[in-house]
């Protein structure tokens, strides 16, 4: 992101928790991240990722339908996007 918008400490911490295997600890973090920055797509996508890794595949596809809201114009290619 640009320096004059930082990406929020939260949503890294958020990512190294999901890739750890930590989908608990992810979620705490990138919930705590979209308290501050509302819609954040890139938390969607992380609680998306998470739910699914804790086996909630109900909560994982809200999340995931808010993130292709947020999302609905983006170049289908992005690594998020798919």
């Amino acid at each position: 992101d640009p320096p004059s918008d930082p990406w929020p400490a939260s949503r890294l911490v958020a990512d190294l928790h999901l890739a750890s295997g930590e989908p608990d600890k992810a979620i705490e973090a990138y919930k705590q991240t979209l308290d501050r920055v509302p819609n954040d797509a890139w938390c969607l996508g992380g609680l998306a990722k998470a739910y699914v890794a804790k086996g909630d595949r109900n909560t994982a596809k809200e999340y995931a339908d808010r993130f292709i809201a947020v999302w609905s114009g983006a170049d289908p290619d992005l690594k998020l996007m798919k």
